[in-house]
């Protein structure tokens, strides 16, 4: 389950999502900031709008689903471990318009939390994790993220 252990960088990140989720490229979505806790995506208004002149929901979904995909995704990087990671049980509240660029952060629980993690991880070759995304104040959103151990291992 182990491999090198290297975090990679927002462009690299951004370049996987384009290269294995190709709706992410279309929205044209890029990492604006990674690191061991956190992440930002953005993504440009016009590409992601709706008829009404505010950010497509389906799009605002979308962007919250990669945002905690990525940061799932980079973490089990930088440990070293191999899993993939899909979004197993999500909700979302629109509780204002988006009228500008599109952008979602998240944060990882503390580091006993996510110890949890890669110890399930280990032992059941599956975990789960809880994330909360943000689009400013306008959109909150709640998903369960699971990693599961790839089988080549």
């Amino acid at each position: 389950m182990k491999s090198e252990s290297q975090a990679p960088s927002a462009a690299d990140l951004t370049a996987l999502l384009h290269q294995e989720i190709p709706l992410s490229a279309y929205m044209q979505v890029s990492v604006a900031q990674l690191d061991a806790e956190s992440i930002r995506l953005v993504a440009p208004f016009e590409p992601n709008r709706n008829i009404h002149g505010t950010g497509f929901a389906g799009s605002l979904y979308t962007l919250c689903v990669l945002t905690g995909w990525g940061l799932v995704t980079a973490w089990l990087k930088a440990q070293g471990l191999q899993a993939s990671v899909v979004a197993h049980k999500a909700q979302i509240e629109y509780k204002s318009p988006v009228r500008g660029e599109l952008e979602a952060q998240c944060v990882l629980p503390g580091e006993a939390e996510m110890a949890v993690f890669a110890q399930r991880l280990a032992a059941r070759g599956k975990a789960r994790l809880p994330l909360l995304v943000r689009l400013g104040e306008a959109v909150l959103f709640q998903a369960d993220f699971i990693a599961l151990r790839e089988e080549n291992e």
